[in-house]
């Protein structure tokens, strides 16, 4: 993203009335795009949800997808099974520079592959219109990373530990 592509998307953004959340990495905070304000786009910080006691994955419930680049948080958000896009424009070079830890990373990213505005687009107006047409790859890794679903992992760590 830059000043001149995220205006662009602000009035797409606009246009069809939605709002784009972005919560940014810390490190990612002193771009100039993340100090402007938007209409259609909220930037949100750690500091934003600290003072109102909310954890990140608090939100997973209330928002209707996720964009995300390779973070391992969309494993987590598997758990609402709702869509998701992955932001891979840098994959060769983020391939090269950092690696992956599986051999076949785009295998276990179901959901749109967002590689240009075209098709960030792409993936917000199906999120708009209800078409979600990586559901059943998204419910196979999801079982595959997920073995539990039920919302009971903290009783389950609890039995394990001992702990009443």
């Amino acid at each position: 993203m830059n000043s001149k592509n995220i205006e662009y998307i602000q009035s797409f953004l606009s246009k069809n009335e939605i709002l784009l959340i972005i919560k940014p990495h810390p490190n990612q905070l002193d771009l100039d795009i993340f100090k402007r304000g938007y209409k259609n786009i909220l930037i949100i910080k750690d500091e934003n949800l600290n003072e109102k006691d909310i954890f990140l994955y608090q939100i997973f419930q209330e928002v209707d997808a996720l964009l995300t680049d390779y973070s391992s948080v969309y494993f987590d958000f598997l758990l609402t099974m709702k869509p998701i896009g992955f932001t891979i424009d840098d994959f060769e070079s983020y391939e090269d520079k950092r690696g992956f830890v599986v051999d076949n990373p785009l295998e276990l990213m179901p959901g749109h592959k967002i590689t240009n505005l075209d098709e960030l687009k792409r993936f917000i107006l199906d999120i708009k219109e209800g078409k979600d047409d990586y559901y059943e790859e998204r419910k196979k890794v999801n079982d595959l990373a997920n073995k539990y679903k039920d919302g009971n992992s903290t009783k389950r760590l609890m039995d394990f530990l001992g702990i009443k």
